[in-house]
């Protein structure tokens, strides 16, 4: 599958579903192994994954940038995804090229489960996706950020 696997069985990173070929190999990739869809980008890929049964789907378009993160993907993308996988309901992030806003929403809920550090989880997101948070300044805030336990305002 074209989804690189972060958290066994539960969180799983990747390109725009729509990209994927052929289309029956991601809608029975999508139906066996996840519960949540989350689109960051402004391609839908709604109609391909409203019919898979058991499959809910949520666009939740956000800018890609280099100079900042879109503080919705910290204040509302984020968190539903941390409960979602505390569920153990399986999740999909996915933005255009499943690198940057989905790498970031990926590295933010890493940092939360595992109370790591910004530069930790960014570390083991690349181990898994290689050239994940390649803007400078995103990838220079994550880098800064403590391990939750330690901070002193909740991200969260």
């Amino acid at each position: 599958a074209r989804a690189k696997e972060l958290i066994e069985g539960r969180l799983y990173i990747s390109s725009s579903p729509d990209k994927w070929k052929p289309r029956g190999e991601m809608v029975d990739w999508l139906a066996d192994h996840v519960k949540h869809v989350v689109a960051l980008c402004n391609r839908t890929t709604f109609e391909l994954v409203a019919g898979i049964p058991g499959v809910e789907y949520w666009h939740f378009p956000v800018k890609d940038s280099h100079k900042t993160v879109d503080e919705r993907i910290v204040t509302t993308v984020v968190p539903k995804v941390v409960e979602w996988v505390r569920a153990g309901e399986p999740v999909l992030v996915s933005c255009l090229a499943g690198r940057s806003r989905s790498g970031m929403a990926c590295a933010l809920t890493l940092m939360y489960l595992n109370d790591w550090t910004g530069a930790t989880a960014l570390d083991y997101l690349r181990s898994k996706r290689p050239k994940a948070i390649k803007r400078e300044k995103p990838e220079a805030w994550l880098r800064s950020l403590v391990a939750p336990t330690h901070s002193q305002g909740e991200l969260l």
